[in-house]
């Protein structure tokens, strides 16, 4: 299965059910890869807002994850088995072949970050801050509205030393009734796929942070 032999034991997972075709905008229950074989990977016990979340026997579940050089996956897999000693731990049979995240489904999650926009025919830049960040795009709270359809130059500040600059299309602006800001909705263009597979990184990294601390 490729990319599926490739998983390196240990890496995190997030799980869906299959029904559930609104997952990407929701809370994500988390597992991590304990062992494979050529047929079953085997995972720990899924966890949602710090409880354990249970399958069953026969769910078909989506697992979905992230391969920092080829990109964000998942795949439909079939539980099997669960077994529990001093942890629980349930087998599945992946089902099919694993299939690319498309954009429209990435994972969104609030994110509070320094962000510089310029709209590409001025050299002023204008100071904003996230809202919320997916891999294929950011919502932003900015002083300046930007007209629908215009393309601007976007830097990411994500963290001390790291910063992303790509490009991005303006989708929605809304003024904001309780003050002058306005809300705009940014779609990235031209994001090689490298650095979209950055920004989706930081975002796991973020959640985790998040979940560490009880706040999802």
């Amino acid at each position: 299965m490729g990319i599926i032999s490739e998983l390196k034991i240990g890496i995190k997972l997030e799980i869906a059910q299959t029904s559930d075709e609104s997952y990407y905008n929701k809370q994500i229950i988390t597992s991590q890869l304990i062992d494979k074989n050529e047929e079953f990977l085997f995972i720990s016990q899924p966890m949602f807002k710090g409880m354990s979340y249970h399958l069953y026997v026969t769910d078909k579940i989506k697992i979905i994850f992230n391969d920092k050089d080829k990109g964000t996956f998942h795949i439909i897999a079939e539980v099997i088995s669960k077994k529990t000693n001093k942890i629980t731990i349930y087998g599945v049979k992946p089902i099919g072949e694993p299939v690319a995240v498309q954009r429209r489904e990435y994972f969104r999650i609030d994110m509070l970050k320094n962000v510089v926009i310029r709209e590409t025919d001025v050299t002023r830049e204008i100071d904003c801050f996230s809202k919320n960040i997916s891999g294929g795009g950011v919502k932003l709270i900015c002083r300046k509205k930007i007209d629908v359809g215009s393309t601007i130059n976007i830097k990411l500040h994500f963290k001390e030393g790291v910063m992303i600059t790509t490009q991005g299309k303006i989708k929605k602006a809304i003024k904001l009734e309780e003050d002058n800001r306005y809300e705009l909705s940014i779609e990235f263009v031209n994001l090689r796929e490298g650095t979209r597979n950055r920004i989706i990184s930081f975002i796991f990294e973020h959640q985790r942070l998040l979940r560490k601390r009880g706040l999802i």
